[in-house]
């Protein structure tokens, strides 16, 4: 994305808009770092107002060969080597 952007002051209530349109209108579904008031963290906070001009968006999905299936399910189902405990010596 290409544009311009606009460091704001810290809003409340264009801060509880944002967060009921994303999160939901349950103010108690949110996550509670979100709760401004009750942690005090507002002091300091800023909003940027990005407005795009352009934007590219580019198909990055891919059909995985029968190989890369297979060795995504293979990884799955084998467990991590455990590293050998180090003795402080020199091997």
């Amino acid at each position: 994305m290409r544009g311009s952007a606009e460091v704001l002051a810290f809003d409340r209530s264009m801060a509880k808009s944002i967060f009921r349109r994303y999160f939901g209108p349950d103010k108690s579904d949110w996550d509670p770092r979100f709760d401004y008031e009750a942690t005090g963290e507002e002091a300091g906070l800023t909003m940027v107002r990005f407005t795009p001009e352009t934007v590219v968006v580019r198909d990055q999905s891919y059909k995985p060969t029968r190989w890369a299936r297979e060795e995504a399910l293979r990884r799955l189902h084998t467990p991590e080597p455990t590293a050998a405990p180090d003795r402080g010596g020199i091997s």
